[in-house]
């Protein structure tokens, strides 16, 4: 807190001293004078631009005496000057004697527009719009406009190239040359981000809303910063979450935030719905620029029917509602550290939850993670990372499969539902609890491991008090995981890992034994090649901590159209039951649509061949239909 503290205080007094001297540092920071300043100016007459303060170099550029020019006075009685010949955008060394110096540097003097001595064209209808909480100045060109929080105003431009600065309080400007095209209506978005230094500054994003009402950036529209032309940063998030850093799997908060406030190429786009929503994605951006907060919520539902039960109805419904967030106070160059939230209720909405349904058609596995929790708070951690994540931990109440033998299609809310895929069961994997992980990575080139705890009683109903008493215990899971990857973040699960666990005899509240010693290994191994991510996994165990003694799995995904998933997975395993001396063969297939920009909706049909516990049919099938909104 007190380094944030810090910057804040730094930032404050040095844009107060004045904003020019951003521009003078950002455009002269080659040159070793502290004080340096840019002056306007113009030649007296026709003059040569030298590469280096000598005669003897190569002419860089002729300049006439009618073009603007800039000049860096280093106050030194040397006979060559530095100068920036905006016009050929070169810069270079130029007689002194040659130069008339003007005021210091004015923004209108150094408008750069190549097109404006062209003839009959038309003009750009410009809107302006400030997305932030705050008030901000924007010029562009010869207009000046002030913008309340959240206001939007218009301006009517020519075609041309522009020089543009967007300055608001307490953040870095922004400023460079943007190219405005002829007879076009366009909205100028100005908003704030954070830059690679952790630093506040402002942000432009140019849409044209004659041809594309989805306000993708207009293909002649590009951003130049006086030196290096780049195209304009169309963000791809609602909130401004697309840097955080994921330090958990695909179903952890790090992962649903940064996914869920991904813009959507959905099927069905209901702005009038959507458009309200606009306010509360402000908000979003506001808490997590000032506050290092980021946060998210959604609500899942799921309907299942199976072709055969025991006894009771074949069908099951559950919802669930999550709330979670981060909050980052320690965010540096090298080191950031966050707290960790998630509180949610499961609800069963008949009699037999989806997560017995499976149990109940006599299959080992489980063929959903939707129960009857009610309130529970899932995630209450502290994580830290340092050498840019190099190397980090994570401590608190948390749920161990976020970090143990991940994989990429690990997220039962999107992907399988089946307890084959949205957790490994030859692993003795205990509900959410106090615990701990840790991860190394490139210790050797492309390799990392990681490690951790956590108590095998762990339930997330008991909160926070009772979750302590659990702990006390002293039954804890201990797991070690080496792995191998060339190119994507270990913590998505595509790359090699081999994962080796052990768990201690567990008591219920009486001392009554619920399980023996158990250990085991796992290997899993998959990527992604274009639009498809292929896994392959094997586990094996002992003792009877686990659910199945070994298991096989496989399968495969593809972003068939849009952002629609379709996956199918097989696996094959047997229960540690000493009494069952049988496999059961699984596959599931399920598809994946993205409906609305916050709805996506999932058909899902499941077989097991040969269940285990089932002595009437040798199949049955689990079709389940899950809905998910997500703000």
């Amino acid at each position: 807190m007190l380094l944030l503290i810090q910057n804040y205080f730094s930032k404050t007094i040095r844009y107060n001293i004045s904003l020019w001297v951003l521009f003078i540092i950002y455009f002269s920071c080659n040159i070793p004078e502290a004080n340096a300043q840019w002056f306007n100016a113009n030649t007296n007459k026709s003059t040569e631009v030298y590469l280096l303060p000598s005669v003897k170099s190569d002419v860089l550029t002729i300049v006439d005496s009618a073009q603007f020019l800039l000049v860096f006075d280093m106050e030194h009685k040397d006979k060559f000057i530095k100068v920036w010949d905006i016009e050929s955008d070169q810069k270079g060394y130029a007689l002194i004697e040659d130069i008339t110096i003007n005021n210091l540097l004015e923004a209108e003097n150094i408008i750069k527009n190549i097109h404006s001595t062209h003839a009959n064209h038309d003009s750009a209808f410009i809107y302006i719009r400030n997305t932030t909480i705050d008030s901000m100045m924007v010029q562009l060109g010869k207009d000046t406009v002030n913008l309340a929080p959240d206001e939007m105003k218009n301006i009517t431009l020519d075609e041309g190239e522009y020089l543009y600065w967007a300055i608001q309080k307490e953040t870095i400007p922004d400023y460079g040359y943007i190219y405005i095209p002829d007879s076009s209506d366009l909205m100028l978005q100005v908003g704030q981000e954070f830059n690679e230094n952790k630093m506040l500054e402002m942000e432009l994003d140019l849409m044209d809303l004659k041809d594309d009402p989805e306000f993708t950036m207009y293909k002649r529209s590009f951003l130049d910063t006086v030196q290096v032309s780049k195209r304009i940063n169309i963000q791809n998030t609602k909130s401004g979450y697309d840097r955080i850093q994921m330090t958990g799997g695909s179903k952890s908060v790090d992962a649903d935030l940064l996914n869920d406030d991904m813009k959507k190429d959905a099927w069905v786009n209901v702005k009038p719905m959507d458009k309200p929503l606009d306010t509360y994605y402000d908000f979003k951006r506001y808490i997590q620029l000032k506050y290092n907060v980021a946060i998210g919520m959604d609500y899942m539902f799921l309907g299942q029917h199976s072709s055969y039960v025991k006894s009771g109805s074949p069908n099951a419904a559950s919802g669930i509602y999550r709330f979670f967030g981060t909050w980052e106070p320690v965010n540096t160059k090298d080191t950031q550290g966050g707290l960790i939230f998630k509180i949610e209720n499961r609800h069963s909405l008949t009699p037999t939850a989806p997560r017995h349904l499976g149990y109940e058609s006599g299959s080992a596995l489980s063929t959903a993670s939707f129960k009857d929790m009610g309130w529970g708070l899932t995630n209450l951690y502290w994580r830290q990372s340092f050498k840019n994540n190099k190397y980090g931990f994570v401590l608190g109440i948390m749920d161990p499969g976020d970090f143990i033998d991940l994989f990429p299609l690990l997220n039962p809310y999107k992907c399988f539902l089946s307890e084959a895929f949205f957790n490994n069961p030859a692993m003795a994997i205990p509900n959410q609890g106090i615990g701990g992980a840790f991860l190394a990575k490139d210790l050797i080139k492309n390799t990392y491991v990681a490690g951790g705890f956590h108590d095998a009683n762990g339930e997330p109903t008991n909160f926070i008090s009772n979750s302590f008493k659990s702990f006390a215990k002293g039954e804890y899971l201990y797991w070690v995981e080496l792995g191998w990857n060339t190119h994507t973040p270990f913590l998505n699960g595509e790359n090699i890992h081999v994962t080796y666990w052990y768990q201690d005899a567990r008591t219920d509240s009486e001392g009554n034994l619920i399980s023996n010693e158990s250990q085991g290994i796992c290997f899993s191994a998959s990527t992604s090649i274009h639009k498809t991510t292929l896994f392959s996994r094997l586990a094996y165990s002992q003792g009877d901590g686990a659910l199945m003694r070994y298991m096989v799995m496989a399968g495969c995904s593809y972003n068939i159209v849009k952002d629609d998933q379709i996956g199918i997975g097989v696996d094959l395993g047997a229960p540690v039951d000493p009494e069952i001396d049988e496999s059961q063969l699984g596959i599931e297939l399920y598809y994946n649509m993205q409906l609305t920009e916050h709805v996506n909706i999932s058909p899902d049909v499941q077989v097991y061949i040969n269940p285990v516990y089932n002595q009437e049919k040798n199949a049955v099938a689990i079709f389940s239909f899950r809905l998910r909104y997500a703000l």
